[in-house]
């Protein structure tokens, strides 16, 4: 519309200008030229809806979305549904909004779901999706049992489906996944009740003894866990004190160093040979670590 404006009346816009007072005319070319760059440079393409969810960027120049849906959903010229409760899907759109391929995973009669928390791809396009699952369910054409658990689905870059696998048990989240140079970083938080430590390949955790709450106890750490492209937990890392601390956020480097960022509402929590205390209320706490898992240095922000 701003476009066609300009075409069909520029020698009326040219005239009004010329007779306006300078300052007024510099106030309108400016405005002119603002609305003309936004137009230009940064309108929307397209705008679509689909079930919200994590979403990436793929290696085919396409968005990797992922969500969960109730009996049934639509997303692009895909419809699909779950005899059970709940199903989830992960798809790739493109640059125009279209729905390349749609993969997904659904309960059996009712007795088992997966929800999705993170995705990510390596170097090679590859696609990671990490879920939490209970009961039974079905990805693809395989079935995959097994009790509350942490699934970790690879696929290809054109969506077809390699492996599922379970890497670990227990209760918690994931708020952050990354890939770089072969390897596979998750970050996120455990709650552990009592008897029953949270368990990750061949790592087994329990938090530390805290205050009991209504239900709990409720205990939060902070964890960083490493695997490689083949689904294997290389090392298992925990920052945590006697309350609730948690995860916030991942970051990788070319150099393969690692920042990961998390809140404590412990006294005090131990990162590495670091010692970080909490200021009034909750804190948050930054670190650097190496290729080598060795923390570098930790700070209380």
């Amino acid at each position: 519309m701003f476009e066609n404006f300009l075409k069909a009346d520029r020698a009326l816009l040219f005239y009004l200008i010329l007779i306006m007072h300078p300052m007024k005319q510099l106030l309108v070319i400016l405005f002119f030229l603002t609305a003309h760059l936004s137009y230009t440079q940064n309108k929307w393409n397209w705008v679509s809806s689909a079930p919200s969810g994590e979403m990436v960027y793929g290696s085919n120049d396409d968005i990797l979305l992922t969500g969960t849906y109730q009996k049934s959903a639509v997303v692009g010229s895909y419809t699909i549904d779950s005899p059970g409760s709940t199903g989830c899907f992960v798809a790739s759109i493109n640059r125009s909004g279209d729905v390349n391929w749609l993969k997904k995973t659904i309960s059996i009669n009712g007795g088992g779901w997966v929800r999705p928390n993170c995705i990510c791809t390596d170097e090679s396009g590859n696609i990671y999706l990490l879920g939490i699952q209970t009961g039974s369910v079905i990805v693809e054409d395989s079935i995959i049992l097994g009790q509350t658990g942490f699934t970790l689905f690879k696929y290809k870059a054109d969506g077809k489906f390699l492996w599922a696998k379970n890497v670990g048990w227990g209760a918690g989240d994931f708020s952050s996944m990354k890939s770089r140079n072969g390897l596979i970083y998750l970050a996120g938080s455990f709650v552990v009740l009592p008897a029953s430590p949270v368990i990750m390949g061949p790592y087994s955790y329990t938090t530390q003894p805290g205050p009991v709450y209504p239900g709990g106890p409720w205990n939060n750490d902070a964890y960083l866990a490493k695997l490689d492209t083949a689904g294997k937990v290389l090392s298992l890392l925990n920052f945590g004190g006697t309350k609730d601390d948690h995860s916030t956020g991942l970051a990788l480097n070319n150099a393969g160093e690692i920042f990961f960022s998390g809140k404590f509402m412990s006294q005090s929590i131990a990162i590495g040979s670091f010692s970080l205390s909490k200021p009034t209320g909750s804190g948050a706490f930054l670190l650097k670590m190496d290729a080598n898992d060795q923390v570098v240095w930790a700070r209380s922000i």
